[in-house]
């Protein structure tokens, strides 16, 4: 008995089976049990056919939906045409990247050396307040630094 490769298909996906093709073998994924008897032989007698299915050059629009089936969330797919090599798509990556460096040059920096300078000031006078204030109840708070051999050095107020 025959049947239509589309309705394999089908079927073994309403049953959650994958079928892929690694090598020219044919692999069914799916969950513990869920391959009965009867699949395995109707899978073993047309076995051929669904390889030649699965392999079979398809269109982008179906390869894009075959995928997003996959990626339920979405993603984005985008085709190259013919021909289009990898040193080729690096090239545009490379130039996408020197046009975006250009335009964010041309904004100019966000914050100029003065404003950085004064924001530093004032994070500076924040920490002493901090130490000074709240983290020694008013004691004065020791100053340390680490020697060149790894020790701490603490120097007494």
């Amino acid at each position: 008995m025959t049947i239509s490769v589309d309705i394999i298909i089908k079927r073994l996906d309403e049953l959650e089976i994958t079928p892929s093709v690694r090598n020219g073998e044919l692999f069914l994924k799916a969950k513990k049990g869920s391959i009965t008897e009867k699949c395995k032989q109707v899978v073993a007698e047309n076995k051929e056919a669904i390889i030649a299915h699965l392999t079979k050059p398809v269109s982008n629009e179906e390869f894009a939906s075959r995928v997003a089936r996959i990626f339920p969330r979405g993603c984005a797919i985008s085709f190259d045409p013919p021909g289009y090599t990898l040193e080729q798509r690096v090239s545009d990556l490379e130039l996408e990247a020197k046009e975006r460096y250009s335009r964010h040059e041309a904004k100019g920096p966000r914050i100029t050396p003065e404003e950085w300078a004064k924001a530093e000031q004032v994070q500076y006078r924040r920490v002493e307040e901090y130490m000074e204030k709240w983290r020694s109840n008013g004691r004065p708070v020791p100053e340390s630094y680490m020697g060149d051999d790894g020790f701490m050095f603490v120097t007494k107020p």
